[in-house]
């Protein structure tokens, strides 16, 4: 027993003597040092981490309204799609949220109208959602036109030119529908001053009426294929006849001195007024407006759709135009084709979709899903699409026009 107690006590001396030397040394030290990863393990144990927010992780629990935080958090424009087939429409107001975890189902907008519908999924109950997005929106400065109630469970909002209506189709779905009461009010046709004319004027009415202000000729054909030369000539005609009373406003036509823009189109050139003063305008891309490509006018080449749109819709808009990307004009007008569409095009048909039911493509083309930007425009096109100019509720006809001079 005296033996084991004496070699127990020379182990215990030994180790300390060790201890001691390995002082100062840092590998010596690292042998003994505990574990860092036991060390974060027994921490990470010893302080969980809080609970999240039960109203965020749980929005089908019942409550009036939702705690601003939650409100906060969810003021994005994520939303769960079922295998990323469905998306939000450009359309779709910026300031309304989606529902927290809830599903887009589906969505679909008209061309034109600034209106659209989205369908969603979710358990909560109608309740909770139409408080969710009364209390949220109201916050936004939106003014509550409808709230929600079990006898008419509906909520209808309202915010300067944006309208939005909640409603509830089926269980765990409800739907948001949305409109621009601008687009919507660019929509209407202004019945024209002369009570012999309609509110959309039919073709024949529309050629009538800019044959008596000496925009077409007498032969007119409305089946015929037009060129360049002849629309650019009918174009600059028109805007300035529908602009009669406002002489700042109209295009001035270029003089036989001025240095021509095009290679082939010269001073001499019976058309070279007209083409040149929209040139000189910015209308018609030239050298003049960086188009380095453009040094030919071509005046005796079929007009294009996509031509058309680049030479109107600035006449319409008068204001330097957005940048418009592929993506964007295959949400707004849905044409299948858009990838065939030119570049510098894609910012009028932007521009041409916020103009409504005036707008070019709807005129001139009538409803399509497919834009076919290399089609040859006919006379009846071209005459359609000067028949109007203006954006968004404020503009002439043709019609207008004649009833000014009569």
């Amino acid at each position: 027993m005296f033996g084991q107690r004496l070699w127990q006590l020379l182990l215990l001396l030994g180790g300390a003597v060790f201890v001691a030397s390995c002082q100062g040394d840092r590998r010596a030290e690292q042998w003994f040092a505990p574990d860092p990863q036991l060390q974060e393990q027994v921490v990470s144990q010893a302080e969980p981490a809080p609970e999240p927010n039960a109203e965020l992780a749980n929005p089908s629990a019942e409550s009036e309204t939702l705690p601003q935080e939650v409100l906060t958090a969810v003021g994005d424009r994520e939303v769960k799609t079922d295998g990323d087939t469905v998306q939000l429409p450009l359309t779709f107001p910026e300031d309304v949220p989606s529902y927290p975890q809830a599903q887009l189902l589906s969505a679909s907008y008209r061309a034109g109208q600034g209106t659209g519908q989205t369908l969603w999924q979710s358990n909560a109950s109608p309740k909770k959602i139409a408080n969710f997005y009364q209390q949220f929106l109201t916050d936004k400065g939106w003014t509550v036109e409808q709230r929600y109630s079990e006898a008419e469970p509906m909520v209808i909002l309202r915010q300067d030119i944006q309208e939005l209506r909640l409603t509830f189709p089926e269980a765990e779905q409800f739907a948001i529908a949305y409109q621009d009461t601008r687009l919507a009010d660019a929509a209407t046709p202004t019945i024209p001053t002369n009570s012999t004319a309609k509110a959309a004027a039919t073709t024949d009415e529309v050629v009538a009426a800019l044959q008596t202000l000496d925009v077409l000729p007498t032969d007119f054909d409305a089946t015929a294929l037009v060129n360049r030369r002849t629309f650019a000539r009918w174009l600059f005609a028109a805007y300035n006849q529908l602009h009669r009373d406002r002489p700042s406003q109209q295009i001035r036509p270029a003089n036989a001195s001025s240095q021509p823009v095009f290679q082939d189109l010269l001073a001499s050139d019976p058309d070279f007024a007209a083409i040149q003063g929209l040139a000189e305008a910015g209308i018609i891309p030239s050298r003049l407006t960086g188009t380095t490509s453009a040094l030919l006018f071509q005046p005796d080449a079929p007009l294009t759709r996509e031509r058309l749109l680049l030479w109107k819709v600035p006449l319409d808009h008068r204001t330097p135009l957005p940048n418009a990307s592929v993506e964007t004009i295959q949400q707004v007008w849905g044409f299948q084709d858009v990838a065939q569409i030119a570049p510098d095009v894609l910012p009028m048909l932007l521009v041409d979709y916020e103009n409504g039911d005036r707008a070019n493509v709807l005129r001139v083309f009538g409803f399509t899903t497919l834009f076919q930007p290399q089609k040859a425009a006919t006379q009846s096109e071209a005459a359609q699409a000067i028949g109007f100019f203006g954006f968004q509720g404020e503009g002439i006809t043709a019609v207008e026009a004649l009833s000014l001079v009569e």
